[in-house]
């Protein structure tokens, strides 16, 4: 630990190194290391290369930030006492690219039994945290990489590359740089997202956005009284929802004012005039009967506006059901405009009879899942039902009496809530 705390700058990114000692029996090590989340390790899938006559070791490299080619070694010195290195390193490492956050990676290969003195090990990498990662290696360990070779580039998740070094009047050591596969991105925020520290909205004002889909129902009927018979009327709607809320919230209650943009995406209408009482009709050669019904049935002759406004204040229930999660029954009332505010109720003559329709009452209720998804974060969703009172103006002509109307939608929302 005390070593750990000598580790500055870190970064959390992890390789996965082998160093390999050839033409030596095999001695299977375990040496598992974490210094500031950088290790370099031999991975069990790569045992399999190694040669049954030699020596697998894993070494742990230390990671420090690039500011120049004056290399400081204290910190790293405390971690090997026994190292005979100084205290500053003089190197000459080409220009690298400071907007790639470069970074210095240390490590110490100790003795064998065919390798009679220790190596220090200084890699320089750029793009530490991109899908492409750039390291200069020092091969024959002299402080100049200008006479190693090009520098090595490894893509995340491909398969290890072996790195050859030479030290002075030493046999070659090998080991593998392999990068591990980068997080995909969505994950990653995800995985912080999560990370962070939950905490409900309480006595706060908040902002909520909501989208759904719904799906309802409009029944009429009234008699007209010149012909003496009833006349009754239904459609049924497709309707999206896109809207925004503002609310005030307390422990046990919300309460609070939205609006929501409603668009009539489909509907089917029948309109149904009777024109005679219903006939009993007898086949006189079987004696079956039937019923004949007297009724004209018209499709889809009128008009509904196919953009609404719904607008109003709820009152909403918070009932806990886990520590980050609620039930929410819901009670809202307001008004419900269309755009244009008219009702065509028979587009059969050529001429269009319209009637204004003012903004219409609701009234709904419902259930809502909240979850808590950060700090006074929530998403939630939820179903409902909301009766309107619809009833266009003047509709009830000179002749008709006995209006009835009901109007009813079923809806499920999706939505997201944060604190202002």
């Amino acid at each position: 630990m005390k070593q750990q705390q000598n580790i500055r700058h870190h970064h959390y990114y992890r390789f996965i190194c082998a160093v390999c000692l050839l033409s030596l029996p095999f001695i299977s090590q375990k040496i598992t290391a974490q210094v500031e989340q950088t290790q370099i390790l031999l991975p069990q899938q790569y045992e399999k290369n190694v040669s049954k006559k030699s020596s697998a070791i894993q070494e742990t490299f230390y990671e420090y930030p690039y500011t120049g080619n004056a290399i400081d070694l204290s910190d790293f010195k405390k971690i090997h006492p026994q190292a005979d290195l100084p205290d500053t390193l003089q190197i000459d490492a080409p220009l690298l690219d400071t907007s790639s956050s470069p970074i210095i990676l240390m490590g110490y290969f100790k003795q064998t039994q065919l390798h009679t003195t220790d190596a220090f090990v200084l890699l320089l990498v750029e793009n530490i945290n991109k899908q492409f990662v750039t390291f200069y290696v020092d091969k024959n360990l002299d402080g100049y990489y200008f006479n190693d070779g090009p520098p090595i580039t490894l893509e995340a998740g491909n398969k290890a590359y072996p790195v050859e070094i030479i030290p002075p009047n030493q046999p070659v050591r090998t080991f593998w740089l392999e990068l591990p596969e980068q997080p995909d991105r969505v994950e990653a925020i995800l995985k912080d997202f999560k990370k962070k520290e939950k905490i409900k909205i309480i006595n706060r004002f908040t902002v909520e956005f909501h989208a759904g889909v719904g799906s309802g129902k409009t029944l009429y009927q009234f008699d007209d009284l010149n012909r003496g018979f009833p006349t009754w009327y239904s459609v049924q709607q497709s309707e999206k929802y896109l809207g925004v809320a503002l609310s005030y919230d307390i422990p046990i209650l919300r309460v609070g004012v939205s609006a929501t943009y409603q668009n009539l995406f489909h509907y089917t209408s029948y309109t149904n005039i009777r024109h005679d009482n219903p006939e009993v009709l007898i086949d006189p050669n079987t004696n079956q009967r039937r019923i004949r019904e007297n009724v004209q049935i018209e499709r889809n002759i009128d008009r509904h506006a196919k953009n609404r406004l719904q607008w109003g204040a709820f009152l909403m229930g918070r009932i806990p059901i886990k520590k980050f999660a609620e039930l929410q029954p819901i009670v809202a009332v307001g008004k419900i405009s269309t755009l244009p505010n008219e009702y065509l109720s028979d587009t059969r003559r050529g001429v269009n009879i319209s009637y204004a329709l003012p903004a219409n009452t609701f009234i709904e209720t419902g259930l809502r899942f909240e979850f808590t998804a950060g700090q006074q974060r929530a998403f939630f969703i939820g179903i409902s039902r909301y009766e309107l009172q619809w009833k266009p103006s003047d509709f009830l002509e000179e002749g008709q009496a006995n209006y009835q109307s009901t109007a009813n939608t079923w809806k499920a929302l999706l939505g997201y809530r944060l604190a202002l």
